[in-house]
């Protein structure tokens, strides 16, 4: 397998996706968070009541992982789940107090992480890198 073949591409990725749930899972959030948590937490501090269906679309995941990730959330009290007043189909999520705090602490290390992951990346790898994002997410 070189370097160029697309299956040894994904196995990279997926070997710095682990490193990363890794770093997050060992971070010291409390309680404890686990990979897909924070970044959920910090999505919800800037888009107050979404709705859950649109927090599933926005992450591009399945509606029922959202849901399970959200109901562990909720257990630690973390967020709320509102239905919305003027259609009762859709539930809002919202922070609770707690949450907000983590979710201001998840975002510090989201922070951190990305700084050093792209800390001697240039501006035009940096647009090179999210169009390869794009890229292979409209591929999928």
């Amino acid at each position: 397998m070189n370097q160029y073949d697309s299956k040894y591409m994904l196995i990279r990725l997926l070997c710095i996706m682990k490193i990363i749930n890794n770093k997050t899972y060992n971070q010291s959030f409390e309680p404890k968070l686990y990979p897909g948590q924070p970044q959920i937490l910090v999505f919800l501090k800037h888009n107050q009541g979404i709705s859950q269906k649109e927090l599933s679309k926005k992450h591009k995941s399945r509606p029922a992982s959202i849901s399970g990730i959200l109901q562990k959330l909720e257990k630690q009290d973390l967020i709320k789940r509102e239905t919305d007043i003027n259609d009762k189909r859709i539930l809002r999520v919202y922070l609770t107090p707690t949450g907000e705090k983590l979710a201001n602490q998840a975002d510090e290390f989201l922070n951190h992480i990305s700084e050093i992951m792209f800390k001697n990346f240039t501006k035009e790898e940096k647009e090179c890198y999210l169009n390869i994002l794009d890229k292979i997410s409209n591929n999928l």
